[in-house]
């Protein structure tokens, strides 16, 4: 009770200093404040955000006192903050030659030298402000620890939150941000770890399951990443963000239903979701419930009427219920909002091949590899509607021409193959199969499903042995 009502009593004689301050900015007076009153004031304004005032309180906190170091630090401070850093620097490289046992200026230095992008100094200024015994030393090294997650160096950050952690290891939060660094980098596993250790010790904490969500997602634990994102919402049953990513996650389990019953929630709280429209429409178009899809296709038109991702899914709706002339009208609109999505021009593509309009398929093709030429799936369609045409060496020219985007690709080698022997080049061809067999065996199954008399053939049946037992 007595902290609450110092900290009332001491916001109450700012707020009257900085009154002063202001009634004599107006009348232009010329009145005197000792440093810590300057110090107040121009905290005030930077707790306000107010850079302007603070920078002009600055000035004239200087004018009365040239060599208040405390007033040069908060100068040095709004030159950062205003991206003015080499003049920062200038302050804070003469401060620090001269207040060598002030921890604050050393540790501004090294925040300043980490915007540059010099790590290795920052880093020492770090160290250099640490070393001088703070008396909060775990909130400084945490402090530390954000200032270089903020910069991306996830792995510099998680030396200092365990530090911090270890000088006050009842600052579960510092288990927290050593998770989300090694979320940052990768490490999953590490990640889960450090999530779960701090959920053990905040186990209502929101933000924290949708995290472990996050992770055990990463990790392909789908039902684990579920069951995190249950606990986060029985905390908050409105988190839109864990909604999303549930319903997201049941629909790559193939439980359409479900998932739906999870983005009409999300929709019940912000009904104009653009991606839950569009994404529970993909649920009953899976369900086989065209009428529904189409209805949520609509009123994502009706949110965002520019939006190439409503037609499209319009355009591939269509298509299953083999309107394919209706859905090029679909498709082509999505273009002509978007001529860069490769998926746009694969699905106009997909609409010319059902109609047997091989050349214009080809074309459509062309320019879906010329926006995405890392898809397996694009060139290997390319092949197939040049095959169709009877253009066998078309076929086997782009196939071999994809070796430049997707190298060590399996399922590329078995089409190669099998075109090889259907153009009676055996030696090349059974070169490409085994090489899929080496990449992927599994995978022979599926590619020789239509290819029966090549499968059961004597060399290819010699390959499958050969490499089974491999």
């Amino acid at each position: 009770m007595r902290s609450e009502e110092n900290k009332f009593y001491m916001d109450s004689e700012m707020k009257l200093r900085v009154l002063r301050y202001e009634q004599m900015r107006r009348e232009k007076a010329s009145l005197y404040f000792d440093v810590h009153e300057f110090e107040d004031i121009i905290d005030y304004y930077l707790g306000n955000n107010s850079l302007g005032s603070a920078s002009e309180a600055v000035r004239f906190g200087l004018n009365q006192h040239p060599s208040s170091m405390a007033i040069q630090m908060r100068e040095a401070q709004i030159l950062t903050d205003r991206g003015k850093i080499s003049q920062s620097l200038k302050i804070l490289r003469k401060l620090s030659s001269i207040e060598r046992s002030n921890y604050e200026v050393f540790l501004l230095l090294g925040t300043v030298l980490s915007i540059k992008g010099e790590y290795k100094s920052a880093i020492k200024n770090f160290d250099k402000a640490l070393s001088l015994d703070p008396e909060d030393k775990d909130e400084v090294a945490s402090q530390i620890g954000i200032i270089l997650q903020n910069r991306e160096r996830f792995i510099d950050a998680i030396k200092y939150f365990k530090l911090a952690l270890k000088l006050n290891p009842s600052r579960f939060v510092n288990l927290y941000e050593q998770a989300f660094c090694n979320e940052k980098l990768g490490r999953y596993a590490r990640a889960e770890s450090y999530y779960k250790a701090y959920l053990d010790k905040e186990p209502f904490s929101e933000s924290g399951w949708y995290s472990l969500g996050l992770v055990m997602s990463g990790l392909e634990k789908y039902r684990e990443s579920i069951d995190a994102y249950d606990y986060a919402l029985a905390i908050n049953d409105k988190n839109t963000n864990v909604l999303f990513n549930k319903a997201n996650i049941l629909f790559l389990l193939k439980q359409y239903q479900d998932s739906a019953d999870v983005y009409s929630e999300l929709l019940e709280i912000e009904p104009d979701n653009i991606n839950g429209l569009l994404y529970i429409a993909e649920c009953y178009e899976e369900l086989g419930l065209f009428d529904k899809a189409e209805y949520y296709l609509k009123e994502a038109q009706y949110v965002k009427p520019d939006s190439a991702e409503a037609f499209y899914g319009m355009g591939l709706l269509s298509m299953k219920r083999n309107n394919v002339r209706e859905s090029r009208k679909y498709i082509r609109k999505a273009i002509s909002l978007d001529n860069e999505n490769p998926e746009f021009w694969f699905a106009l593509a997909r609409s010319f091949q059902l109609d047997e309009r091989y050349e214009s398929a080809t074309n459509a093709i062309k320019k879906t590899i010329e926006l995405d030429p890392f898809s397996q799936d694009y060139w290997i369609e390319k092949a197939y509607l040049e095959s169709l045409n009877g253009k066998l060496k078309s076929a086997i020219s782009t196939l071999k021409k994809s070796f430049s985007y997707i190298p060590e690709n399996a399922q590329v080698h078995y089409k190669l193959g099998i075109l090889f022997l259907k153009t009676f080049s055996f030696e090349k061809g059974l070169s490409h199969i085994e090489q899929g067999l080496i990449l992927d065996y599994e995978l022979s199954e599926e590619v020789f499903e239509k290819e029966k008399k090549i499968f059961y053939s004597k060399e290819v049946q010699s390959l499958l042995g050969k490499h089974k037992k491999l």
